[in-house]
């Protein structure tokens, strides 16, 4: 379930991404989300709201290529 996050003076969002999810993975989804974010500032502006949609699990795949089937 997706979280709220209300943000503070000095707060950008690639730190409140990096702050919740460890990481800067999820920032295009968080972005496409919050489309509101596109028109404001580098340093958001304090109490601004951020819906934080839960991170998605990706899959790496790893495929061995071998000879030729024929």
């Amino acid at each position: 379930m997706a979280k709220s996050y209300r943000c503070k003076d000095g707060d950008r969002i690639d730190l409140v991404v990096l702050d919740n999810y460890g990481s800067l993975d999820m920032l295009a989804r968080v972005l496409a989300v919050n489309v509101h974010l596109s028109k404001m500032p580098l340093v958001l502006t304090s109490g601004t709201e951020i819906t934080l949609p839960d991170a998605v699990k990706t899959v790496t795949v790893q495929v061995k290529k071998e000879g030729a089937l024929w």
